[in-house]
């Protein structure tokens, strides 16, 4: 895939799943083996499963959020993204 072919797709990522909520996406833009590598507090459900887990308890928890998609660097296989998320937590 090519720089802006792997951009494309961190960027339809950002602004379906988390901008939109549309965590069916996360089906179609990660492999069924995907394993996610963060420092979140506890384990998140693993795959696909646990990507669209955790895209739905934040849309429940800042139900107006609102997603930016900042900056996409792409290089070899690697994509790295910055961006800002804004809304009011409810708590959840």
């Amino acid at each position: 895939m090519a720089a802006e072919d792997d951009k494309a797709l961190i960027r339809r990522f950002y602004e379906e799943v988390w901008g939109k909520g549309n965590v069916g996406v996360a089906d179609e833009v990660f492999a069924p083996d995907y394993v996610r590598h963060d420092l979140r507090a506890g384990a998140a459900a693993p795959g696909l499963e646990g990507q669209r887990r955790i895209a739905a308890d934040f849309r429940a928890a800042f139900p107006d959020r609102r997603w930016e998609v900042d900056l996409l660097i792409a290089a070899e296989e690697f994509v790295v993204g910055r961006w800002t998320a804004s809304g009011t937590h409810l708590g959840r």
